[in-house]
């Protein structure tokens, strides 16, 4: 049984004090070696339930001891480790390199720190392990082995990858963009900008980085942009605002801005992240659209007609005059819903269907439209409307004019009904002279008929010829009295009242009926004008026709006559107006040469 140490006893044949010497010296010795099991047994505790896996090689690589961890990071137990070398565990993509490594560090007897390589487990997953190891060396310096650790980064590894492939994914998104992106401190200084930025700005990135963004920000705004600032310091959050960059050619160019404030762990923004937009084209547009609206608004109000814009069945949009040819206000009609009010009920049927044509049609393309409608007291109008599709705030609609038509198409009937009795006496005058030119027919068939006989009988029927002389000379005479009649009829009853018709206000499908009507009479009475003793010369213009045809100058027949020449031109004058040639460029001998 082991004695507690004590005083020591006494020993036959030794001193004591050296007895005491010996017993100290036990004690010494037992205490030390209780510490150090004591201490083996802390650092077998801690290789066992460390994290990470403890190894040691001999100098060819081979394991000679390995903790429990290597079994949980490779899945082969302790037993099946041992022996193996490091090299048959490596991936066979690796294991040339980390063998050359391995045993050059083991040539130059190095320590290696942080090695990743990369090894199979037993069941062929690959794990990525971070490696460091220390050389052990016997009493003569001779490299006998290795001592070391392998720590398990396979995840840290792969969560590293993704985060490069992510940063450069959004290095790549922010570099491709087209919008301008920055970074900056909370004093404007830029600390980042993409290619965007660089391209709007037309400065390199080395000249903007580091350089406060306000400087290129026109001055008259710098205090707008200084209180921007200030307020997303103070109260950081997602903003928006717009503001002017100068390019470095001058021009300005107006960006639109989506800022982010970075927050450092106490809350403050330490810089702020801004995706800009070039607005100033869109800005240019938007102002030219406003002006544009503007002018048609100005030019819709002035308008002598109705303007109107129908969306979705909806009135939009009238102005004054729109509203006046109804009986309402301008505020009464915008906004209401549908126009059947305005409509006349026979009428909204086709004006509906039209309606529902334009919008089917190309936008753009007029199409005129009649129908009645309604005022505000009952009032039946007439309204003549050109309209088109048009794309109001991106939605289909219909823009048109409207004009109350109203008394033109009263003025319409009224020469309608005038028409009409003119086209019947037209008739009637037709039929009375195809009457008489059937008579006079008949009268030169039988005129014919007594030449026959009067040839066969001339020598005996003298007499009779000379009284049929004299017949057909009264009837010669009754044909002119009676063409005289109906070129003085037409031309003073008809002809005159349609030349008063044409100075009234009537559109272009009436003139173009007139002249119709015009050119037949012209047409009938033409035969009948061919003769001098129509147009009810005077004797004096009688004396000067003869000469005119002769060619004669204004001053011969002055001259031939014994008058001035201002009284020879005023006899021109008359004939020509006699003759209906005082607004033509018809040469007058000509014209008389044609007459009988």
């Amino acid at each position: 049984m082991r004695r507690m140490p004590g005083k020591a006893e006494k020993i036959k044949g030794i001193p004591e004090f050296a007895v005491n010497d010996i017993t100290n010296n036990i004690t010494d010795r037992t205490q030390a070696k209780d510490a150090s099991s004591e201490s083996e047994s802390r650092l077998r505790d801690f290789v066992n339930n460390t994290n990470d896996w403890v190894w040691e090689v001999d100098d060819g690589f081979r394991y000679t001891y390995s903790n429990q961890r290597g079994f949980d990071l490779t899945g082969y137990t302790v037993e099946e480790l041992l022996g193996k070398m490091i090299f048959d565990f490596i991936s066979p993509k690796e294991r040339e390199r980390v063998r050359e490594a391995f045993f050059g560090l083991a040539y130059r007897k190095e320590p290696f720190r942080q090695m990743e390589i990369a090894v199979l487990r037993k069941d062929r997953l690959q794990m990525i392990h971070e490696c460091t190891g220390m050389p052990v060396l016997n009493q003569k310096g001779r490299l006998v082995g290795y001592r070391g650790i392998n720590r398990d980064i396979t995840e840290r590894k792969r969560a590293g990858q993704e985060l490069a492939a992510s940063e450069a994914r959004y290095r790549a998104l922010v570099e491709t963009q087209l919008e301008a992106v920055c970074r900056w401190l909370p004093d404007t200084t830029l600390t980042f900008v993409n290619e965007g930025y660089c391209r709007i700005c037309g400065r390199e990135r080395a000249d903007l980085v580091g350089r406060k963004w306000i400087e290129i920000v026109p001055e008259n705004q710098h205090n707008l942009i200084l209180k921007y600032v200030e307020s997303s310091v103070n109260q950081p959050k997602a903003t928006t605002y717009e503001h002017e960059l100068i390019g470095v050619d001058g021009r300005i160019v107006q960006l639109h801005w989506n800022t982010y404030p970075i927050l450092d762990e106490r809350g403050r923004p330490s810089e702020f992240q801004s995706v800009g937009r070039d607005v100033t084209e869109q800005k240019k547009v938007e102002q030219d659209l406003r002006e544009s609206e503007q002018r048609f608004r100005d030019l819709a109000e002035k308008a002598p007609v109705g303007v109107y814009l129908i969306e979705d069945g909806i009135t939009r949009y009238v102005n004054q005059r729109f509203a006046d040819m109804h009986g309402y206000t301008v505020d009464e009609l915008i906004g209401r819903n549908g126009v059947r009010h305005l409509v006349h009920p026979e009428d909204w049927e086709k004006v509906e269907k039209h309606n529902v044509e334009r919008l089917s049609v190309e936008p753009g393309l007029l199409a005129p439209f009649n129908f009645r409608g309604i005022t505000r007291t009952g009032e039946i109008i007439y309204i003549e409307t050109y309209n088109c599709l048009t794309i109001h705030q991106g939605r289909p609609a219909i823009i048109g004019t409207g004009v109350d038509v109203t008394e033109q198409k009263k003025t319409e009937e009224k020469l309608i009904k005038y028409r009409d009795h003119l086209e019947e006496l037209v008739r009637e005058r037709t039929l009375q002279l195809n009457e008489t030119n059937e008579e006079l027919q008949r009268d030169i068939a039988r005129r014919k008929e007594v030449e026959r006989t009067l040839e066969i009988n001339s020598t005996s029927l003298q007499e009779v010829n000379v009284a049929l002389k004299v017949l057909l000379k009264q009837r010669e005479s009754d044909r002119k009295e009676l063409e005289e009649k109906v070129y003085s009829n037409v031309k003073e009853l008809t002809l005159r009242y349609i030349h008063m018709l044409k100075e009234t206000k009537i559109d272009t499908n009436q003139v173009m009926l007139i002249d119709i009507l015009e050119s037949n009479l012209n047409n009938i009475i033409s035969p009948f004008s061919k003769r001098i003793s129509f147009f009810n010369f005077t004797p004096k213009e009688m004396e000067v026709i003869p000469l005119i045809k002769e060619g004669k100058t204004t001053k011969q027949i002055a001259q031939l006559l014994n008058v001035c020449m201002d009284a020879v031109s005023r006899h021109r004058y008359h004939i020509r107006k006699k003759l209906s040639l005082n607004k033509e460029k018809t040469n007058l001998r000509s014209y008389l040469l044609n007459l009988e």
